[in-house]
């Protein structure tokens, strides 16, 4: 494992620890996209539809308009505005979806934290985070314009990924 990879490893699992649970890979008793805490499996894999409109509502109320919204293959997902500044959107389907959102939401806090202002290599900042229908983990996030650095799973070419990819230190 190069030094890097061994840092953002390193940074992962601050994140796991400071939200006190554990995600089993390893297990051979767990099926893939499961995740167990406190003695209880929750599947991350697929989530459900949620009511557009009550999310619509819900985001309006707390000061963003919503200038695209769509539902991903896991998450609700969205284009928000407030204060003349485009923000993403993600937004769980699913328990098991929600525990990993807070992981990412831990795990982007610290690679910024560790990231020079210089890096090509960006995080999405963390600006707001929060629970929908009080089970369903939120995070709004830098909205990135441009090209992909990949367009997987479609393809499994990762040379751009690679080219691009600076370590953290």
């Amino acid at each position: 494992m190069s030094p890097g990879f061994k840092n953002l490893y390193y940074i992962y699992e601050v994140g796991r620890k400071s939200r006190n649970y554990r995600i089993v890979r390893e297990n051979k008793y767990l099926k893939p996209f499961q995740i167990q805490i406190n003695g209880k499996l929750f599947d991350y894999r697929f989530g459900k539809k949620l009511d557009e409109k009550e999310i619509s509502a819900y985001f309006k109320n707390l000061g963003y308009s919503i200038n695209k919204f769509w539902f991903g293959s896991r998450h609700e997902l969205g284009v928000l505005q407030k204060n003349n500044n485009k923000f993403f959107l993600k937004l769980a389907t699913s328990e098991g979806q929600s525990i990993l959102i807070e992981n990412e939401i831990d795990w982007n806090k610290e690679v910024n934290k560790k990231l020079s202002s210089d890096s090509i290599f960006q995080v999405p900042k963390v600006y707001d985070a929060g629970k929908f229908q009080e089970k369903y983990t939120w995070e709004i996030t830098d909205f990135f314009e441009g090209e992909l650095l990949s367009d997987y799973p479609q393809s499994k070419n990762t040379s751009k990924i690679e080219k691009n990819t600076t370590y953290i230190d």
